[in-house]
């Protein structure tokens, strides 16, 4: 087995793209396009591995202040023990990207039940708005090589947005 993780996506992207997609028979129109795409996600993978502890640490900052700025209007035990090991674990660089997300998701679903039992407050949801944004950007950044943007050069470059 190769050790590289990237040498391994290589390895793998290369043997999609040399046997596997000329073994596909012509007549098989989806099996082809399936080819193409997984060659394409894998590559998009190994392109954006690097940084992906990186975008999960952004993401979880993001949640991070948006709970702060929540949890200074309306102070919520919850929110203040979600922050506190949203603190913890961003202050612990021995924690893997999944242990990261668990924590953002947790994080999340408290601040999403704040802003459910105040649906009438303009205040708080102009910060939601606003660090929906900037999360909306990163995301766009992240997923910029998938072709979608109408224009990704009016986005601001993904290791800007990871600083």
């Amino acid at each position: 087995m190769i050790p590289d993780t990237d040498l391994q996506l290589a390895v793998v992207i290369k043997a999609l793209q040399s046997t596997v997609a000329s073994a596909l028979e012509e007549t098989n129109p989806l099996a082809r396009e399936q080819c193409q795409l997984a060659v394409a996600t894998l590559g998009f993978m190994r392109e954006r591995l690097p940084r992906r502890r990186r975008m999960v640490r952004m993401e979880l900052r993001n949640s991070l202040a948006l709970a702060e700025q929540l949890n200074a209007r309306q102070t919520n035990q919850d929110l203040v023990a979600c922050i506190t090991t949203a603190d913890v674990a961003l202050a612990n660089a021995e924690l893997d990207s999944t242990e990261l997300e668990a924590v953002t998701a947790s994080l999340n679903v408290v601040i999403a039940a704040g802003v459910e039992a105040s649906p009438n407050d303009r205040e708080m949801a102009l910060l939601v708005i606003s660090a929906t944004q900037k999360q909306a950007e990163l995301a766009r950044a992240w997923f910029a090589p998938g072709g979608f943007e109408l224009d990704p050069t009016a986005l601001r470059p993904l290791d800007e947005l990871l600083k």
